[in-house]
């Protein structure tokens, strides 16, 4: 299996099923020659063609129908809107389980293909039959079976056929990244921080609130991790410099529902989860921003400050109509434990569930590895071995354990450098030897970028033997600075302290980690 993919394919993906989808809206509103139709269908033809110009070893594209999502290489496509979404409907109804693209793709083809999915029952179906439409060509025509419909009993051939499709556009956009294959694309990826983002702000600032919403994205995620356990990870290890308030509470998200994933198999409940995590420091809206980001130690008086965020928290959601008590729970008691620094004080010893101890956990790890205006970030393993020595985590350390075993201390999308100077990135686990996964290799020994990156298993042996010296994990590159090129830059010594004590020894960790 190849672990490499291209944003640019994905991007090109969902456009062409959001324009297929549009065409069939337009086509039940307009006549086929009508130019809004005319131009929805170019733009298909022009992406198709863009998709094999970039990727001219590529025999087909193809869509598959898994339940309510469409997916493009084993990875639903997110943000279809309601056309796409309709067309995904119609595909089910059809007893489809794929659509097929084929180089050469014409717009005649695209036109016959959206009148047979909108199956004659529209206006437009109706009208008479355009006299400019291209006529099907002779039997054994290159053309023929360029877009095929998948049943779920045969491949259905519709035959379809056009005129001579139009010269790629010369305005592509051909900067394409490298990602492992199990990366969601960039647009995923910003359109559920922007929902997310809308939420919160909304709740910060008290007003109308939109669970439905929330949870059709959190269903979202579910969906990428049900589909792909690692595919939204390596997001989480992305370095975030401002508003980190949200960056961590959507981090903390990401990372609590992957793990719960492991454990609870009722989507409902794992839904609930993933909504508790994101809203868990919602309270943290009612502290000043120059406390939040202060970049030195907290006075007492500004600790007291920032204790109040859980019960602030407890309080703004129970505002909110339908909200699920579980959110409240975790909102109140994230930062109850069992020491001297847990908070808010209650006057008979408070009995967190599982679920808010799983949240405090994750909730102390995220932010560890991550940058904040008082310190710098850690690397993953280096963040366990401080986890397994505070205080506050005593009592939870098979939790701890438990995170461990899920994310390992290297998880997914995580920059490393090899013994040999080589830099990789770790694109997927092997469980029984979790200190040696699978990279792919990126630079060689001096950083220079590879022609081609190398899939390398550290665990194989012979791959090890196939190489001059064998090679290991050295170092992970743990980015400080938004500037900096995890590929090139140098390494930095992980920091030893927080604010002058010792990283697993702060007072104010919990509270500022949190």
């Amino acid at each position: 299996m190849s672990v490499i993919i291209d944003r640019f394919n994905f991007n090109c993906a969902t456009e062409i099923f959001k324009s297929m989808g549009s065409a069939a809206g337009d086509l039940q509103i307009y006549t086929a020659n009508h130019p809004r139709f005319q131009e929805t269908v170019n733009k298909v033809v022009e992406t198709v063609w863009a998709y094999f110009q970039k990727n001219p070893q590529s025999t087909r594209i193809l869509f598959t129908v898994n339940e309510d999502q469409i997916e493009f290489q084993r990875i639903p496509l997110m943000n279809l809107g309601p056309q796409g979404e309709r067309l995904i409907k119609r595909l089910k109804e059809e007893g489809c389980e794929g659509l097929e693209f084929q180089p050469g793709v014409t717009a005649g083809e695209i036109v016959s293909l959206v009148q047979n999915l909108v199956a004659q029952t529209s206006a437009s179906a109706a009208a008479a039959p355009d006299p400019a439409a291209p006529e099907k060509p002779p039997a054994g025509d290159a053309g023929a079976g360029r877009i095929q419909l998948h049943s779920k009993s045969t491949s259905r051939d519709l035959s379809l056929f056009g005129a001579a499709a139009p010269a790629p556009p010369s305005n592509l956009n051909e900067k394409a990244i490298l990602v492992p294959e199990l990366w969601v694309t960039e647009s995923t990826y910003r359109s559920i921080l922007a929902t997310y983002r809308t939420v919160l702000a909304n709740l910060g600032e008290g007003r109308t609130f939109d669970y439905r919403s929330l949870k059709q994205t959190s269903d979202q995620v579910i969906t990428l991790f049900s589909s792909n356990q690692h595919s939204i990870l390596p997001y989480q290890s992305r370095y975030y410099f401002d508003d980190f308030t949200f960056h961590h509470s959507v981090n903390v998200s990401f990372i609590a529902t992957f793990i719960a994933s492991g454990i609870v198999k009722d989507r409902d409940k794992l839904n609930q989860i993933s909504i508790a995590a994101l809203l868990h420091d919602v309270g943290k809206s009612r502290v000043p921003a120059e406390i939040i980001q202060k970049p030195a130690k907290l006075t007492p008086s500004e600790f007291q400050y920032i204790q109040i965020h859980p019960v602030a928290g407890a309080e703004i959601l129970m505002g909110v109509e339908d909200i699920e008590p579980l959110c409240v729970a975790v909102a109140f008691g994230h930062h109850i434990t069992r020491d001297a620094n847990s908070y808010p004080k209650t006057r008979w010893p408070y009995q967190c569930d599982w679920i808010t101890e799983l949240l405090s956990v994750v909730d102390i790890y995220e932010a560890l590895t991550a940058c904040r205006p008082y310190k710098k970030g850690l690397s993953y393993k280096t963040a366990f071995e401080v986890m397994l020595k505070m205080p506050g985590l005593k009592e939870r350390l098979p939790i701890v354990k438990m995170l461990f075993d899920r994310m390992g201390p290297y998880p997914i999308g995580t920059i490393v450098e090899l013994t040999s100077g080589e830099r990789a990135v770790v694109v997927e686990q092997n469980p029984s030897t979790p200190f040696h996964p699978k990279v792919v290799i990126l630079t060689d020994c001096e950083r220079h970028p590879l022609p081609a990156p190398v899939n390398f298993d550290l665990a194989d042996p012979n791959q090890q033997k196939a190489r001059k010296a064998p090679a290991a994990i050295a170092k992970t590159f743990t980015l400080q600075n938004p500037e900096d090129d995890p590929l090139q830059a140098d390494l930095e010594p992980e920091p030893e302290e927080i604010l002058g004590n010792p990283l697993y020894d702060d007072g104010n960790l919990m509270a500022r980690e949190g």
